[in-house]
């Protein structure tokens, strides 16, 4: 793979796991219409799968750029993932509520958890 797709990658999966994050708070799950407070359970599952997706972005940075490199070029993705998620809710909130609920499938859990 080469290096242009691998900071492509790392990117989007750092960006993803920002916006798992960012569902977590009660201010952001609301403008995507998922519930006004998200419940623990639900916590627990957006937090794992953003854990688990920068943990994936971790291991490609290391693998491309080996330990030293890598580490910083993922912190480096993380500052840019956490500008560009909170720019992308202040404005342009239909994008994000786009992006919320067609690629992290939130509108397929938002009409169970209403219901309960």
């Amino acid at each position: 793979m080469s290096i242009i797709l691998d900071v492509v990658f790392a990117f989007v999966l750092t960006y993803l796991s920002f916006l798992l994050l960012s569902l977590g708070n009660k201010k952001h799950a609301g403008i995507t219409r998922l519930t006004s407070i998200p419940s623990p359970l639900l916590l627990i599952v957006l937090h794992s799968l953003a854990y688990l997706l920068m943990a994936i972005s971790l291991m490609n940075c290391i693998d491309v750029w080996k330990t030293e490199i890598g580490v910083v070029v993922w912190i480096g993705l993380l500052q840019l993932a956490s500008v560009m998620v909170s720019a992308t809710f202040t404005y342009l909130p239909t994008l994000y509520t786009v992006v919320c609920n067609y690629l992290l499938l939130v509108a397929f859990w938002g009409p169970r958890l209403r219901e309960k």
